[in-house]
């Protein structure tokens, strides 16, 4: 829902939801990073990093450029496109 790569570690079973929703944001600019591209939500990112420096989501393994987790990104989000496509085409029908 976010558009976005989220590492399991990241959303623990206790998080509240609340708080993963307002972390969606963070996913979403993070995501634009790994594919090298500038996305929504730059100012938000920043103050993150100031708040909470050390959230595992911060890790440079997961916030530089990398051609493989842009393949994976991309792998799932076309899958998710096509998922949706062929939702709404069942509902034309």
């Amino acid at each position: 829902m976010s558009d976005a790569l989220v590492w399991p570690d990241e959303t623990p079973d206790a998080t509240p939801v609340r708080l993963i929703w307002a972390l969606r944001m963070l996913f979403h600019h993070r995501t634009g990073l790994i594919l090298g591209e500038r996305w929504r939500f730059a100012d938000e990112w920043e103050l993150g990093l100031r708040l909470f420096p050390h959230w595992v989501g911060f890790h440079p393994s997961r916030c530089s450029v990398s051609p493989r987790l842009a393949r994976i990104y991309r792998a799932g989000a076309g899958r998710a496109e096509k998922g949706m496509n062929e939702l709404f085409d069942e509902g034309d029908s």
